[in-house]
């Protein structure tokens, strides 16, 4: 119960924020990619996607101190999606984002405890 009621508020939160100021949030894709079966005719493993649409995520730029070195690169950035934004859906690495016309690849899933917000570290494609 508690960790539905928590999922519920970080969406409300995200819902609030909306509506102060939509500079601060964008509206992407959330592109889940399931593998398939590796076909040795054509060297390929097929991918399946299945698309999401979030109104109301949050980009941001990772502080100094959340930054490995040798794992993050310049540009790399942290994104903030309520966990109700997608439901049924638990990101992983190699998912992809689409922000406009940009395609991002989820390098990365940094969560929070009780699963009410998806944080990703994710890179331009």
């Amino acid at each position: 119960m508690a960790a539905g009621l928590l999922r519920d508020l970080v969406g409300q939160v995200f819902t609030i924020v909306a509506a102060v100021d939509e500079d601060l949030v964008t509206s992407l894709t959330y592109r889940q990619i399931a593998t398939g079966v590796y076909d040795p005719a054509t060297d390929t493993v097929a991918e399946t996607p299945t698309d999401t649409t979030v109104a109301d995520a949050v980009l941001a730029k990772f502080k100094r101190d959340e930054i490995r070195e040798g794992v993050f690169e310049h540009a790399d950035q942290k994104l903030l999606i309520a966990a109700d934004r997608l439901p049924g859906i638990t990101p992983a690495v190699n998912d992809r984002i689409v922000i406009a016309t940009v395609v991002w690849n989820v390098e990365e899933i940094m969560g929070v405890p009780g699963s009410s917000l998806h944080i990703l570290r994710i890179r331009e494609a």
